[in-house]
């Protein structure tokens, strides 16, 4: 593509450009104030960007998934199990991560805002399928998984930044 440069000063804007994002996500594009910028636009080549990019789209599609399989299909669990909320934070963890992988400059506040909103979608669903039962607690822990995701990605940023400083 003319105009596209693939070296490490390849930007997420000509990455958005060549794989048709920009229209879906032009609310998060570009943005110089997030946790990774710094840290991975010289450090993640554009080819891992797309992988991570991919990875998060593969994840949403079997979250989403076994977020409305009907609930025979599932394990049993109680009415409120620690393992079934650390499940939910974990899923949600993962995909923040692999959102501030795939998106570096896209500021965390506002994955913070899509992910939980991609929370309440599933809950909703869940209630509107009639085989699931939306739950707070449900949302509550995926809250807080998005919240533990950025932090991780944060972290990670941070240490890409210091590896690259040489410190």
């Amino acid at each position: 593509m003319a105009g596209v440069s693939w070296g490490a000063e390849a930007s997420p804007i000509d990455l958005a450009r060549w794989t048709g994002w920009s229209a879906i996500m032009w609310p998060f594009l570009p943005r110089s104030d997030s946790v990774l910028v710094e840290a991975s636009i010289s450090v993640i080549r554009p080819q891992r960007v797309m992988f991570w990019r991919i990875a998060l789209c593969g994840a949403v599609l079997g979250f989403t998934v076994l977020a409305l399989l009907p609930a025979e299909r599932l394990p049993p669990l109680s009415v409120f199990d620690w393992w079934d909320k650390a499940q939910h934070a974990l899923a949600f963890a993962v995909l923040a991560v692999l959102a501030c992988l795939g998106w570096p400059r896209v500021p965390a506040w506002r994955w913070c805002l899509a992910l939980v909103a991609y929370d309440v979608l599933i809950e909703l669903a869940q209630t509107a399928t009639g085989w699931r039962h939306g739950s707070v607690a449900d949302a509550l822990a995926d809250a807080v998984g998005v919240v533990a995701g950025l932090g991780i990605a944060a972290l990670w940023g941070a240490c890409l930044q210091v590896r690259r400083e040489g410190g």
